[in-house]
């Protein structure tokens, strides 16, 4: 009951604005009901108690929309697979390694970029954080006519249904992380989890514990 209470604390912390980010299409979220017209964006970092495997020390970038299904990718799984598998027709295709963002339709194509510039008809996750499967925009970035400064494509999503997120985390499946692009593009992707459940670990131990002692 404790663990529980903590994660409500953290639910109620996030979803009354703290991280509220707007969001373009296909992303997803978690925890606690949202305002009607709001969406917000996270990053989820799976915990060591999580017992789906496909999921094994991953990290979700995670929104919400309109219809309020939660739906994410993963951001930490390269594989050797490349573009070209799916679509040969892009520049770079050749070279461009996969991530794999999840086990739903592993034939959909997206992708996620950093931009100092703001960035018309892509989801915008954090200050220069951008998502989006438009492939024309995708042949843009690769070919640099729009330029960034940090892209990863990934095949493959994440989703759930309503409240199964919501009941995953509170049954400790799932840590919640704000949205950092430091991190995302800058650390190699085997130490993006390790880095983040650390993150989550002293987090937990520095909030929790003054929570808790109030019960």
């Amino acid at each position: 009951m404790q663990k529980i209470g903590y994660v409500l604390f953290l639910l109620g912390t996030i979803f009354i604005g703290t991280w509220s980010i707007a969001l373009p299409a296909n992303a997803a979220t978690d925890g606690a009901q949202l305002p009607p017209d709001s969406t917000a964006s996270f990053m989820l970092v799976a915990s060591r108690s999580l017992k789906d495997q496909r999921f094994s020390e991953t990290v979700i970038l995670v929104t919400r929309l309109r219809h309020k299904i939660p739906i994410g990718v993963i951001i930490n799984l390269p594989q050797k697979m490349t573009l070209d598998t799916i679509h040969p027709q892009l520049p770079e295709s050749e070279t461009r390694k996969l991530y794999a963002g999840g086990p739903v339709n592993p034939k959909q194509i997206s992708y996620i970029f950093r931009s100092e510039e703001y960035v018309k008809g892509a989801l915008r996750v954090s200050d220069q954080l951008y998502f989006s499967n438009n492939i024309p925009m995708l042949s843009k970035l690769l070919s640099g006519e729009l330029t960034h400064q940090g892209l990863r494509v990934v095949n493959g999503y994440s989703a759930w249904s309503p409240e199964q997120l919501e009941n995953e985390v509170k049954r400790g499946d799932w840590h919640i992380q704000p949205i950092d692009e430091e991190v995302i593009f800058n650390l190699a992707p085997e130490k993006i989890w390790p880095e983040l459940h650390h993150r989550a670990s002293i987090q937990y131990t520095a909030i929790a514990r003054p929570v808790l002692a109030m019960n």
